[in-house]
């Protein structure tokens, strides 16, 4: 991932990671904009089930609309 993320490329969220782990920069295309998203292992092992990169975005986002709503 440190050879990904530079003083040019950052984070949008500051998140504790480590720069030493595997990651995947992963580019989607929005109808006004364009989201660019590192993929870490979990997104890699759910890319193995279906390659798809919308498919690991939309299992993502479901996680974390779960995620929210049981934190209530």
């Amino acid at each position: 991932m440190s050879d990904i993320l530079s003083p040019s490329l950052s984070l949008a969220k500051n998140q504790d990671i480590d720069a030493s782990q595997k990651a995947l920069l992963v580019k989607l295309d929005q109808p006004d904009t364009t989201e660019y998203w590192l993929g870490l292992k979990n997104f890699y092992v759910i890319t193995r089930y279906n390659r798809s990169p919308l498919y690991a975005m939309a299992v993502y986002q479901f996680s974390e609309q779960l995620n929210a709503h049981y934190q209530r």
